[in-house]
């Protein structure tokens, strides 16, 4: 310890008896002059504490009593100064026992890091008083030497103000302030200027998943029907929940914490056949099955026992339908509010593709766009069954852990930031992403679709398309609506996504119409990172390419090259052959005829209705020019009346 905390340790009798000794001896000279200066400042400091007590006490009633309290009360300063020296320690409440103050005070400082009690003066303090400082006074005998320390001169410390913790900075000759240190801090997700930063509205509501701690992977199935089939009874847009599954993983113990598989009473569309079989789900299954708000109580309560709340948690999904689309309408169907923390996700489809770009796979043939071709190409192992919940979320958990061991760059989204930020007046956003489009879809079923629902003209050249890394649609397509207002005001008719239908059996590819729910939402990072090509541009993608208006031009994305010069079509009735190929489960095949020397394409919506199609039957047909795809095919099928040559 110090002399001067010797000094305060002893009687004034023993220090007069330590002088007598101390003068006796030559050799003490040096630390006796250092007590007497020690005995000088003990004296200064209890002046200052009298006349601060003075006052702090003036003439009132009682002021006698306080001041004989406050005089009572150095053990427990002396507590405080220790805990100060230990670091976090135990801050003690408002006691009259200024003892028990010290002594936990005390243990604060031995113990290092503690716990802080309810809030209060310490002990001992007369009423009225400032509270104590919550950390030490620069130059305190618990501060450290190296800044408010002996220095050399004769004064203690606590005389002493604590050095700078940094130098002050340099002006320049002219007196111009310096630049900052350090950058400026990053706009915040609330700021309005951040609607701006990059071009997109996302800028406020995207970035990096960094330092994420539990990755909540989830996967719904809801009620469907197949596509525009006779008797359709539930449309893409009216599916209900009824399974919700989820799996978390915590990133830093890398194993699973928690799952859920909960089934939801349908109450408004009926399970189909085509639902049964694709997800295994019947009526059967859903009997005694609770409802989206059991499932979402269950899902938060098991949030809370991982301590959610208390982490950095994103939520991962395949697709944006999940969390975009499905979750969104059933809970505003049945007045549900979606958790908070399943409205900021990270798309497993797009980190996928993004992180395989980023490796040089563009031009490579890797979709990656279902579930199974995203795990074929992590060369993660598929589980389980396809469209079971659980099973999904399980994949969605093992393709994330594969993406993270990768070092893959994961991009969040903050779905309530996003919306605000595109609505801002400041934005200057005048274009809208269009997701989960059909494969075949052809800029004259897109563009009166889009000016259906907005009420806004669109012309073609404002359509385009992305391309995935195979070069071929992706499913997704960007509409520039040439101002702000006029994207916002789109935005709001569409209300977040509308059910889309094209396709026809009339024309290429002679297939049902395909029926869509399109989630409609701003530009994202994947889409204005996007390279633009011109027409004709078959280079590999990902890029954003002008939309296809036709059959012909869409044969160009699918195949990955230019049309080669077809000979002309030489139009014939009355043609004789045999049915060389036919597919039962697309209803299309090829007819060899002329010998054998020459095939064409047939549907079935174009044979006779009671034509019985087998391979070896013997038919007549015509030879038409398809006025979508432009290509020759066969119409007007029937049988043979009599046996021909084939």
């Amino acid at each position: 310890s110090s002399p001067s905390d010797s000094a305060r340790l002893v009687s004034p009798r023993v220090r007069l008896v330590a002088m007598g000794v101390l003068l006796s001896r030559p050799s003490s000279r040096a630390l006796l002059a250092l007590l007497a200066a020690a005995w000088a400042a003990d004296a200064l400091r209890r002046r200052s504490r009298r006349k601060a007590l003075e006052d702090a006490s003036g003439d009132s009633p009682g002021s006698k009593a306080q001041a004989q309290q406050f005089r009572h009360t150095s053990s427990g300063s002396a507590g405080a100064d220790g805990n100060h020296r230990g670091g976090f320690g135990v801050r003690a409440g408002a006691s009259s026992s200024s003892s028990s103050g010290s002594r936990a005070a005390a243990a604060g400082s031995r113990g290092g890091f503690g716990a802080t009690t309810n809030a209060g003066a310490f002990s001992g303090l007369p009423p009225g008083a400032p509270p104590m400082p919550s950390r030490p006074v620069p130059g305190a005998p618990g501060a450290s030497a190296g800044i408010g320390g002996p220095t050399g001169s004769g004064r203690t410390s606590q005389e002493i103000p604590a050095q700078p913790s940094r130098p002050p900075p340099r002006t320049s000759p002219e007196g111009v302030p310096p630049a900052p240190s350090r950058p400026p801090p990053s706009l915040s997700a609330s700021s309005n200027n951040s609607a701006l930063v990059g071009g997109f509205a996302l800028a406020a509501a995207t970035g990096k998943a960094e330092g994420v701690e539990l990755w909540i992977c989830l996967d719904f199935e809801w009620t469907c029907d197949e596509d525009m089939g006779q008797g359709r009874q539930v449309y893409s847009d009216e599916g209900e929940i009824i399974e919700f599954s989820f799996v978390v993983y915590d990133s830093a113990a890398k194993k699973m914490v928690c799952q859920g598989q909960h089934y939801c009473k349908n109450m408004r569309t009926p399970i189909t056949d085509f639902c049964t079989n694709l997800t295994g789900i019947s009526d059967e299954t859903l009997k005694d099955a609770g409802s989206l708000k059991d499932a979402l109580d269950a899902f938060n309560r098991a949030m809370e026992e991982v301590g959610a709340d208390r982490r950095v948690c994103c939520a991962m999904a395949h697709g944006s339908s999940d969390l975009e689309l499905v979750l969104p309408a059933n809970c505003k169907a049945e007045g549900l509010i979606v958790p908070r923390v399943l409205q900021r996700y990270v798309d497993l489809r797009e980190s996928t593709q993004s992180h395989l770009a980023s490796k040089g796979a563009a031009g490579s043939g890797v979709r990656a766009s279902s579930l199974k071709q995203i795990c074929d190409a992590l060369n993660v192992e598929m589980i389980g069954e396809e469209h079971c919940g659980l099973d999904d979320s399980w994949m969605v958990l093992l393709a994330t852990q594969a993406l993270l061991e990768q070092g893959a760059e994961l991009r969040y989204v903050d779905l309530e930031a996003e919306q605000k930020a595109f609505g801002d007046t400041s934005s200057r956003e005048h274009e809208l992403c269009f997701d989960g489009l059909p494969y075949f879809c052809i800029g004259t079923e897109m563009r009166p679709w889009v000016e259906q629902h907005t009420g806004l003209s669109v012309s073609m050249q404002a359509l385009s398309i992305v391309v995935g890394l195979d070069g071929k649609p992706s499913g997704r397509a960007v509409v520039d609506f040439g101002s702000p207002t006029a994207a916002q005001e789109a935005f709001r008719k569409m209300g977040g996504g509308r059910r889309l239908v094209c396709g026809s059996l009339d024309t290429w590819p002679f297939e049902h119409p395909k029926e869509r729910h399109i989630v409609v939402r701003p530009l994202r990072w994947q889409e204005s990172s996007l390279g633009r090509r011109g027409p004709g541009d078959i280079r590999p993608g990902p890029a954003m390419a002008p939309f296809p208006v036709n059959a012909a031009e869409l044969e160009v994305l699918r195949r990955g090259r230019r049309p080669r010069a077809e000979a002309p079509i030489d139009l014939a009735s009355g043609c004789e052959g045999s049915v060389k190929v036919f597919h039962e489960e697309k209803n299309y095949g090829f007819i060899a005829y002329q010998g054998g020397k020459l095939e064409t394409f047939f549907h079935r919506n174009h044979c006779q209705e009671s034509l019985r199609i087998k391979e070896g039957l013997l038919v007549t047909f015509d030879i038409v020019n398809d006025s979508r795809s432009h290509k020759m095919r066969a119409d007007n099928v029937r049988a043979c009346a009599a046996p021909a040559v084939a």
